[in-house]
């Protein structure tokens, strides 16, 4: 597992990296020539970007809440926030060099919209807060928390939005690419680690968000 640090400008508990995969039609329509993965890319190692983490139901092998034994979460070893029932925020990875990851975080929002990609039907994004933030997309109602408050902890493959994002949070973080990896799976991906740096530094490619009912609310968290 990653140790957790603390940023220099005291931002929060966060992992000095994050790795985690981007889909294969995102990164094709990064291409100068979406039609050429030949012609120049605007993500390189060593380029500063911003990506907003991201975790999906059906990439989620196992998750815990308050409703799960807590003897079951005991044997995770996460401790437990004092005065609570909630463990510790925090993001680990499972296996070294791959986006499959332990994640542990406090429900900071919860917000709906009805996406027009997937035949109007209605989403829902929760905001965690693991340290660093995350978004839970699901269909239709939340399966995994009730409301502001409430605590997750899962097991999961970690995706990442780079440039196009539909959710209705601006929770990006700031980082320098280190390693590329190219998935062999279906659908195609790519695997990117960076080096998290602190949100002062100004990125070279930033995300931009579809929906026009999107918030930033990290001024109201941090």
């Amino acid at each position: 597992m990653v140790p957790l640090k603390k940023f220099a400008d005291g931002s929060g508990m966060r992992e000095d990296t994050v790795t985690f995969a981007v889909e294969g039609w995102e990164w094709d329509s990064l291409y100068k020539n979406p039609e050429d993965p030949q012609s120049p890319h605007p993500v390189t190692e060593g380029s500063v970007i911003e990506a907003q983490l991201s975790i999906w139901p059906k990439l989620i092998f196992q998750h815990w809440n308050k409703h799960s034994q807590t003897d079951e979460l005991a044997y995770l070893d996460l401790g437990l926030i004092p005065d609570t029932k909630a463990p510790q925020k925090g993001m680990f990875r499972v296996k070294e060099a791959s986006n499959l990851y332990l994640i542990s975080g406090v429900t900071r929002g919860i917000r709906n919209y009805k996406s027009q990609n997937k035949r109007n039907r209605y989403r829902v994004n929760t905001l965690l807060d693991c340290g660093l933030p995350l978004i839970l997309s699901e269909e239709l109602t939340s399966q995994y928390v009730d409301t502001e408050g409430d605590f997750l902890v899962a097991i999961g493959l970690l995706y990442g939005y780079i440039k196009y994002s539909p959710d209705l949070f601006r929770v990006p973080v700031t980082g320098k690419v280190t390693r590329m990896t190219p998935l062999s799976i279906t659908p195609r991906a790519v695997l990117i680690q960076m080096s998290l740096q602190p949100s002062v530094v100004v990125p070279d490619m930033r995300v931009s968000y579809h929906n026009v009912d999107t918030v930033d609310p990290r001024q109201k968290w941090q």
